[in-house]
């Protein structure tokens, strides 16, 4: 036996071996994104390393093959065409399958909204009979998505007495579809006269700023539009500012509260502009109430999924606050303290016998602030009073299900840590607000709010019919060749000294 040709032979076979192993195929998809509105025919791009193909799925290798490109471009893209109008409109996964012509494979996949326009048309919404007529208009012909449009509009009788309904539609030319519509209420129109009628419609948030849109204004006899019908047609600019970040809902658990009870704040926030955010800040404040709440976040741009911000603020009214109106200010601000926008609330405050007693008679801390879905708070209570007293220790948070509460008998002077039990709502996570109550003897003795941080859980992504680690595969492929290929040197070795 030649031992060297031999050697060289097994030696080019194990790195070829060793190669094949380690360079598992990649794929990463670049067209469509995650999340988004397609329609038609549109194109699948998908980025391969170490592949000979990529086919891609709906609903993954188990549901229906899109296609399969053996040939990528000079760049290593693959590509395919997929025919939206083949299935119905709804939310689909798309699944990007790369192998390596051996056992390897690799995936990547996003979801899409496949939205094909159904039936109608534009011509439909125009009409002209009978003796209505639209003699005037007046809106903004410049609009964002997710504002809200006020249109004036003057509508003529030239017949007998008529019900007439005044309607808006906001036409996709491109789309050929109804984006939204509103109508009047119902109003008489007597013969030979005119009304001008003020109706709003708010523009949706999702229109592509690149389509052409018409606002449709309709005039019609309720009950009889084939006989009473007149509609205009003119063109409306949608587009997006760069900076457009606006507080949607400002909401309060109450407006009316005692001193010493508390109050919750709910606000959601959503980017509208064509531009990322970074370190918004939000002020909630009141300086009477002494309420002055700052939280710093980051948008992203309007069509992207992480295009919005909502947090709950929890107060309680100080002790001393006087009976009277006061009013709550939501400040939104860049980060070049340019104001993006704010919103206000009336808040009353009904100075009534407090039955929150002194600060003084006991003291509370938390001890550990993250907590799991299922959760222990520890609570350090101080009794501050010269006499053994009772604490009945609870939390109330509209993160938690239900409220926590638990009883710890303390001696003067003495402190105790109680372990209020409880579980959070689910699909809450991150920073949450809440307010720890203090009763003794019937009374109320503390009431502060407190902050603690909600763990979340390790999500493992089920591959389904993927190796769940190509590289770890690999790895022991390989560890499994090398012990081969040192045995067979062995051999070689022992077969030399012979």
């Amino acid at each position: 036996m030649n031992i060297k040709k031999f050697g060289i032979g097994f030696i080019s076979a194990l790195l070829l071996l060793v190669f094949t192993v380690i360079a598992v195929p990649t794929v990463v998809l670049l067209t469509p994104i995650d999340g988004q509105i397609i329609a038609s025919t549109f194109v699948l791009n998908a980025n391969g390393t170490n592949a000979t193909s990529v086919s891609f799925y709906t609903n993954d290798l188990n549901g229906t093959l899109i296609g399969t490109d053996n040939l990528p471009d000079a760049s290593g893209v693959y590509s395919v065409s997929w025919d939206t109008t083949t299935v119905v409109n709804g939310f689909y996964n798309v699944t990007a399958i790369a192998t390596d012509g051996v056992s390897n494979v690799s995936d990547s996949a996003l979801n899409v909204v496949v939205n094909n326009p159904v039936g109608g048309g534009g011509d439909d919404l125009d009409c002209d009979v009978g003796d209505l007529d639209i003699i005037d208009s007046d809106f903004d012909d410049e609009v964002a998505p997710g504002e809200t449009l006020n249109v004036e509009v003057e509508v003529e009788n030239d017949g007998d007495d008529l019900n007439v309904v005044v309607e808006l539609v906001i036409f996709n030319n491109d789309e050929d579809d109804e984006e939204a519509s509103k109508e009047s209420e119902e109003f008489d129109l007597d013969e030979d006269e005119s009304e001008v009628i003020e109706i709003s419609i708010k523009v949706p948030d999702n229109l592509d700023e690149n389509d052409d849109f018409d606002l449709v204004i309709r005039a019609f006899e309720d009950g009889d539009e084939d006989e009473q019908c007149t509609s205009q047609r003119e063109d409306l600019d949608v587009e997006r500012e760069e900076e457009d970040v606006r507080i949607e809902r400002l909401d309060l658990s109450s407006t009316n509260v005692r001193p010493g009870g508390s109050l919750s704040v709910n606000i959601e926030i959503e980017n509208f502009g064509s531009d990322d955010q970074e370190d918004m800040e939000l002020t909630i404040s009141n300086s009477e109430l002494r309420i002055n709440e700052r939280a710093t976040f980051d948008v992203d741009e309007s069509t992207d999924p992480d295009n919005d911000f909502s947090r709950q603020f929890v107060f309680v009214i100080p002790n001393d606050a006087r009976s009277g109106s006061y009013t709550l200010e939501a400040r939104l601000e860049y980060d070049d303290g340019g104001v993006a926008d704010s919103e206000t609330r009336t808040l009353s405050v009904t100075n009534g016998v407090s039955n929150v007693a002194s600060d003084a008679l006991v003291s509370v801390s938390v001890v550990e602030s993250n907590v799991e879905e299922v959760f222990s708070l520890p609570v350090l209570v101080t009794n501050n009073e010269k006499e053994a007293k009772s604490f009945v220790v609870s939390l109330s948070s509209s993160a938690l299900e239900g409220s926590a509460s638990k009883m710890i008998n303390l001696a003067a002077g003495k402190s105790g840590t109680v372990y209020l039990e409880g579980s959070v709502k689910e699909g809450v996570i991150g920073l949450q607000n809440g307010v720890l109550t203090v009763e003794s003897d019937g009374n109320v003795v503390k009431r502060q709010t407190v902050s603690f941080n909600v763990l979340g859980k390790a999500v493992v992504e089920d591959k389904g019919f993927l190796p769940e680690e190509p590289l770890g595969a690999a790895l022991a492929v390989l560890a499994f060749v090398l012990v081969i290929g040192l045995v067979a040197g062995l051999s070689v070795y022992w077969y030399r000294v012979r």
